[in-house]
């Protein structure tokens, strides 16, 4: 970890989005608040059968807060999340498997919101 609990090499926009205590965003919101921070406190708030509703959620924290950010764009990041040590270490610290519950559930809305899945039921 870096300064301000940043991991070494990582964005803030990448690495801070879904942990716990890494500051605040531009708004002043903490970002422990976003999904998956909710997700290492046990609460998912998705609203959906397999966390659709977080997945959604960080998509369009990130394209608010950091840069656009498509499902395409977010399919990458769910990649990136599990293949670099960088990104995967940060989740699996929070909470073992997050990494992969994380880049799971962004799979899971891209596949829903691009109609490759069927809806929950």
């Amino acid at each position: 970890m870096g300064a301000h609990g940043r991991v070494a090499g990582v964005g803030a926009a990448d690495a801070g989005l879904l942990g716990g205590g890494l500051g605040a965003d531009p708004s002043g919101e903490r970002r422990d608040s976003g999904p998956a921070g909710r997700a290492t406190r046990g609460r998912d708030e998705s609203g959906g059968g397999r966390g659709h509703g977080l997945g959604e959620e960080h998509r369009l924290h990130i394209d608010r807060w950091f840069y656009p950010c498509d499902h395409d764009m977010h399919r990458g990041l769910a990649e990136l999340y599990t293949a670099d040590a960088r990104f995967a270490d940060h989740f699996e610290a929070h909470r073992p498997g997050l990494a992969t519950f994380v880049a799971d559930t962004i799979r899971a809305n891209a596949d829903r919101a691009q109609g490759t899945s069927p809806p929950d039921g």
